[in-house]
């Protein structure tokens, strides 16, 4: 049985898969499990997709010593691999949670980590080159979408006079 770094599953609400021994990094997995946590399944197979394409870049917050910036983002990358390892564990997610019988439209991530798998070292004379080996855990819930307000229920939005550093005395019009 595998054992998840995840606690309090409750196998009516929640959908979990695992990777194990995956051959990917582990800082490029670790910055793409950061990506995608609490978002929608299906928009982030989209977003994977489009990293895969070199389109959409994973900002890398822990793991960026010598990594370049990018527009708009600051250093980040395109994590292929670790993309292509976490698309086929999100459509097994989401097989599992058709099968359990969750709504796969507001399914939603709620748990993703990558820990370090175990050292494999080869074997021969020379010694120290170590294969990557990464481990994948996550965790999908039904949530609700909250729909967003709309002007009409807000009402109008305030507009203030905004002048550009003049002041404006008022003319009197003659009548």
């Amino acid at each position: 049985m595998l054992r998840y770094s995840f606690q309090n599953f409750d196998a009516k609400t929640m959908v979990r898969v695992a990777g194990r021994n995956l051959p990917i990094s582990h800082k490029a997995s670790y910055e793409l499990t950061a990506f995608i946590k609490n978002k929608n399944v299906d928009s982030t197979i989209r977003a994977l997709e489009s990293v895969i394409r070199l389109e959409l870049v994973v900002p890398y917050r822990r793991y960026n010593r010598d990594v370049a910036p990018k527009a708009g983002v600051g250093p980040g990358r395109y994590p292929v691999k670790a993309a292509i390892a976490v698309i086929k564990l999100l459509k097994n997610l989401k097989g599992a949670a058709k099968s359990k019988g969750l709504d796969l439209q507001k399914l939603t991530i709620i748990h993703a980590t990558a820990p370090k798998g175990p050292k494999r070292r080869r074997y021969g004379r020379k010694m120290g080159f170590e294969r990557k080996n990464t481990h994948i855990e996550l965790v999908a819930k039904e949530v609700e979408i909250k729909p967003k307000l709309n002007e009409i229920q807000r009402g109008p939005a305030k507009q203030e006079n905004v002048s550009l550093g003049k002041t404006e005395k008022p003319t009197k019009v003659k009548q």
